[in-house]
């Protein structure tokens, strides 16, 4: 939503203390909805491996799924704000996913970030479910798990290029040019204990497109302006500016509630952060990100500490700091606050999107885990526009 008056004045304040980079947009531009239907959906974490559950059937670690409803610019939607629920004509959509995984270092300063994609198809108010285990998957539930090249195929995507990493996924047409349909919704399911009984889940963070899309295309809107950037002209790249013809940026800082490490005594717990940016050159060299970190205890003690990451991360808090454990923090729960992502090496503002996620278990340790829980931070609403560049 856009700020108003009175915080705009509160940002005029603020705005010397915020790097420059970050507010090359104006500060009070809006960012994208996350809770809101997207023309991109990121899942923040997906991990290889199966599992087996009830009555010896086997499940994914990670089961991504992604919906279609109707979108608000959709000239045949009915009973939008009416008790009843919203109807339109139902349509098709074919959705681009690419599997993105952490860096592998090729010198002290760059690491190229792999990733493979692979197209999906769903329906207005239909789904599609997938994993990236790839074939032959093994997984035995019943025809639950449905994957591509056709609707409700029963093919498994392909297998993604490392154990953990995040997806991306963005309505196309059948060229796989984007598309500003602003309809996709998505969860992840996680399963994360070999014993079989660790369940989660998360929302998927969408992104919308601008409004006011000049391209002809699309189902309710036109094509998204991918074009080449001048570090990589032989490479298309999403815009996340928030100008024409783009999707809404997204924010590069967040705060949010962490359980700190007790692997002394019981009640056992071990948090992660598991970080991302959009600042991804896709199977080319990238720039760490790197990102200040202020934790504090329930007494509002802090603790500075910092840390990098090429394009995703899963990092436990006391591998970033050995004090984030609750005897040296004092209290068992605290916040984490981070200051705006940068390239580790240039400086320029970057993206960050995450979640914090907490284990518990009977012994200490996270091997020992058999509850996880995931919280998904808050941010601070500042604009940072990027470009997810892809092959």
């Amino acid at each position: 939503m856009y700020v108003n008056e009175w915080w705009r004045g509160c940002l005029r304040v603020m705005l010397p203390l915020v790097p420059l980079a970050v507010i090359a947009v104006p500060a009070y531009a809006q960012v994208a909805s996350t809770d809101e239907p997207g023309s991109v959906l990121v899942f923040p974490k997906f991990a290889q491996g199966l599992i087996t559950v009830d009555n010896g059937s086997i499940e994914p670690n990670t089961q991504i799924e992604i919906g279609a409803v109707c979108s608000n610019t959709d000239s045949t939607l009915v009973n939008l704000g009416s008790p009843s629920p919203e109807t339109c004509t139902p349509k098709d959509f074919e959705i681009e996913v690419h599997w993105v995984c952490p860096g592998v270092n090729i010198g002290q300063e760059t690491s190229v970030c792999s990733e493979n994609d692979f197209q999906v198809f769903v329906s207005t108010y239909g789904k599609v479910v997938f994993n990236p285990n790839g074939a032959p998957s093994g997984i035995t539930a019943n025809g639950r798990i449905t994957g591509y090249p056709a609707l409700n195929g029963t093919t498994p995507v392909p297998q993604a290029l490392c154990q953990r990493g995040y997806a991306i996924a963005y309505v196309v047409n059948s060229s796989l040019q984007p598309l500003a349909d602003d309809v996709l919704i998505g969860d992840s399911v996680q399963r994360n204990n070999l014993a079989g009984n660790d369940l989660q889940s998360y929302s998927a963070i969408a992104i919308q497109s601008t409004p006011g899309n000049t391209n002809p295309g699309g189902n309710n809107g036109g094509l998204i302006a991918v074009t080449p950037t001048p570090q990589f002209p032989a490479n298309l790249a999403l815009p996340f500016t928030g100008g024409t013809n783009s999707y809404f940026p997204v924010t590069g800082q967040f705060w949010g509630d962490v359980r700190y490490n007790q692997d002394g005594t019981a009640p056992f717990a071990d948090t992660a952060l598991i970080l991302l940016t959009l600042d991804v050159n896709s199977n080319l060299p990238n720039d760490p990100t790197s990102v200040l970190l202020n934790f504090y205890n329930q007494k509002e003690v802090q603790e500075s500490t910092s840390t990098s990451f090429d394009c995703w991360t899963q990092i436990q808090l006391t591998a970033i700091d050995p004090n984030l454990n609750v005897v040296t923090m004092g209290t068992p729960n605290g916040l984490v606050v981070t200051g705006q992502a940068e390239d580790g090496i240039t400086g320029t503002p970057r993206t960050l999107l995450g979640l914090i996620q907490t284990s518990e278990g009977p012994i200490s340790g996270t091997a020992a885990a058999v509850r996880t829980y995931t919280v998904r931070p808050s941010n601070n609403s500042l604009p940072v526009p990027t470009f997810f560049v892809y092959n």
